[in-house]
């Protein structure tokens, strides 16, 4: 038995033409942590891919400055910090409500603390520094 690799929502892989991008054209996308390093390049692979992205990040400057390199159009630039956990589904309905289904996250918002793992307490898991 063979498994049939399309899907009437996702990409036609039968061909063997796959690409990391694969189905996201015209499709909503969250990106937390795009105002820099990991995130900002999620956020400009995805706009390459065709995807319409929600760029999240606390940092104002560094948001606007990665929505000025992703290419395409349709993109949303989110000032938001993900310590207000509470506010969380309130951004997502908001996202939602602007581009239509979410299709992927990409949740790689983060702080670097450098310090032995036995050193590591809850208060590592909801830091925010500036």
């Amino acid at each position: 038995m063979t498994a049939n690799p399309s899907t009437a929502d996702g990409p036609d892989l039968s061909g063997g033409s796959w690409h990391l991008g694969a189905g996201l054209e015209g499709r909503g996308v969250i990106v937390t942590g795009a105002a820099s390093g990991i995130g900002r390049a999620i956020a400009i692979s995805m706009a390459g891919a065709g995807a319409r992205v929600a760029a999240t990040d606390p940092d104002e400057p560094g948001l606007r400055s990665t929505l000025s390199e992703l290419p395409g159009g349709g993109h949303l630039p989110v000032v938001f910090d993900l310590s207000d956990t509470s506010a969380i589904p309130q951004l997502v309905t908001s996202l939602v409500e602007q581009l239509g289904d979410l299709w992927a996250p990409a949740n790689v918002a983060a702080v670097l603390r450098r310090r032995s793992l036995d050193e590591v307490d809850d208060e590592d898991g909801t830091c925010r520094w500036t």
